[in-house]
């Protein structure tokens, strides 16, 4: 067979593969000796090279260097969406991440290897918080904001041998003890920002300046608790970052547009020249957050540009008190005193956090550390099955 002909035939088997994941929501790899099933993200197989799609979230990356992993433990795999049902008759050795199919198919292979892959809290923690909180703030407001990012309710913990959970400490917390030596923790990879320098916009932060940076579940993060603390102090900066629920930036749009000192830019990529003008004048990462598994992205990749975290313990490192402070109360309360500290720094210890910041998110949230993590867990839940306990690596 020539040369020419043999890239035809793969280029139409790339197509086929596409139009193939795009119908049935699936990426297949090659054929190893045994097989993984994995309920996750399979999307970022088919588009490794785009460099934009993968930034969007770390996630992406991660679902890649799973597969990776799995096939260099010699395992063929079969990625579905997580949310979408896609029955199979095939057996597999291993049941691996999350969602309805993770459920589904350890169901269909009570002979496998099942490993439950958990991003966030636990669910019951984060939908008591997602309500309390809404509710809270229509009552405070007299508004009917919707419930953001409520979970559903699942026993996928209780199905899993091992739990891979992304987080802290205070995220082990919000789980029953009964399911806590199920759990095995693993440090989430980050956006690596090659060019940039510290060193180089050090001496343009302004420790009066704040950035809140997230996504969907406005109320849950505790966006509305820092708009407010900004409505009412002129002489701090806000800076928001992301895309707000729809409702919830309804309500607050024509407020911030009336304020000088908050600016709302929406979603920013965050290589955009733009999003480092911004990031390059800021001192301070503001969230107080109801629910994460551990720090979220967001903040850490503002870390690793040298921000000082303003946090809740859900959304915060283990060594939050080296880096940054601790946001105690979720209301109004709460943020005040948090900045009021911030505010207590010197020109000295701010720089002295800005770098400590930059050089820990650095070398602890990172790809390269995300992919032997997982591989090390994954092969201790393999050689560990009748054997569940608490790992530390």
């Amino acid at each position: 067979m020539n040369k020419r002909l043999l890239n035809i035939i793969k280029k139409f088997n790339f197509v086929i593969r596409v139009l193939y994941s795009f119908y049935r929501g699936s990426y297949i790899s090659n054929k190893r000796g045994k097989w993984a099933y994995i309920s996750y993200l399979p999307e970022p197989f088919f588009r490794q090279n785009d460099k934009m799609f993968l930034s969007a979230h770390q996630n992406r990356r991660e679902s890649v260097t799973i597969g990776k992993v799995f096939n260099e433990l010699n395992f063929g795999f079969v990625v579905d969406r997580f949310d979408r049902f896609f029955p199979k008759v095939k057996k597999y050795d291993i049941v691996f991440g999350m969602g309805q199919n993770f459920d589904l198919m350890s169901q269909k292979n009570p002979n496998a290897l099942k490993i439950y892959y958990a991003t966030g809290a636990y669910h019951e923690h984060q939908n008591k918080m997602i309500i309390s909180r809404t509710d809270t703030f229509n009552k405070d407001h007299n508004t009917e904001i919707s419930y953001s990012r409520l979970t559903r309710i699942h026993n996928s913990y209780e199905i899993a041998d091992f739990i891979i959970q992304i987080g802290s400490k205070h995220t082990l917390e919000t789980y029953p003890k009964k399911l806590r030596s199920k759990i095995l923790l693993i440090d989430q990879s980050c956006e690596d920002f090659d060019d940039f320098k510290l060193n180089e916009v050090i001496l343009q932060k302004d420790s009066k300046k704040y950035i809140w940076f997230g996504s969907n579940g406005s109320i849950l993060k505790g966006i509305d608790l820092v708009v407010n603390f900004f409505i009412q102090n002129s002489d701090f900066e806000l800076h928001i970052i992301g895309k707000l629920d729809l409702d919830f930036e309804h309500y607050y749009r024509t407020k911030i547009n009336n304020f000088s000192n908050i600016f709302y830019h929406g979603y920013m990529y965050v290589h955009d020249p733009e999003f480092f003008k911004i990031v390059s004048k800021c001192s301070f990462i503001l969230f107080p957050s109801g629910s994460e598994g551990g720090s979220p992205g967001s903040v850490i990749n503002l870390m690793k540009l040298g921000l000082i975290p303003i946090v809740s313990k859900w959304a915060a490192v283990d060594e939050i008190n080296e880096l940054g402070i601790t946001i105690e109360e979720l209301n109004m309360n709460g943020i005040e005193r948090a900045i009021s500290e911030s505010q207590t720094f010197s020109k000295e210890k701010l720089n002295e956090l800005f770098n400590k910041n930059y050089n820990y998110a650095n070398s602890k949230f990172n790809l390269k550390k995300f992919e032997s993590q997982f591989k090390e867990i994954i092969t201790y839940c393999i050689d560990n099955r009748n054997n569940c306990e608490n790992f530390n690596l």
